[in-house]
């Protein structure tokens, strides 16, 4: 070891000294102690180089292109991958036509009538139930009855006026 001589001030001093009382070690001690458990921060450290700015100038400049592309969409408004609009595609008339040529039917049965377009469009079968299939039923007058199952009333759901008078 090598003898150092170390300038402190009083107030450091003194709180050095009671520290290393406190631990019962001499002051000498206690000071190596700490140097001993200190971080060797030479370790953690990168040498100084512009290959961080680079980084993140490319990330910043990465940012602002991702930022720009979600702003200003390239297609109009309301294009889009059809899964969005529930009502979307012609599916949904598909679904009253089977209904109205094979009713009485239950839900099972036009879910297993459409299994290939579900898979088609990727979505599971209650999604499809909930979110195209009854819908469509129900807007175009279809009606669910327990232990029935979907039907449409004796005009088929087609709206004659002539009847009403």
């Amino acid at each position: 070891m090598k003898v150092t001589t170390l300038r402190l001030p009083e107030a450091m001093y003194e709180a050095l000294n009671a520290e290393a009382e406190a631990e019962e070690m001499s002051l000498s001690e206690y000071i190596r102690e700490i140097l001993r458990e200190r971080e060797n921060t030479q370790e953690n450290t990168q040498p100084n180089t512009t290959e961080y700015d680079d980084r993140l100038r490319e990330l910043e400049q990465r940012l602002a292109d991702l930022e720009n592309q979600v702003s200003t969409p390239d297609a109009p408004r309301g294009v889009g991958d059809g899964h969005a609009d529930p009502k979307g595609e012609s599916g949904e008339t598909d679904v009253v036509e089977w209904v109205r040529e094979n009713q009485p039917v239950s839900r099972s049965e036009i879910v297993a009538a459409f299994r290939d377009e579900i898979d088609d469009r990727g979505i599971k079968p209650d999604s499809w139930w909930r979110r195209h299939a009854r819908p469509a039923l129900e807007e175009a007058g279809g009606e669910f009855t327990r232990n029935v199952g979907w039907e449409f009333g004796e005009s088929g759901g087609v709206y004659d006026p002539t009847t009403e008078f």
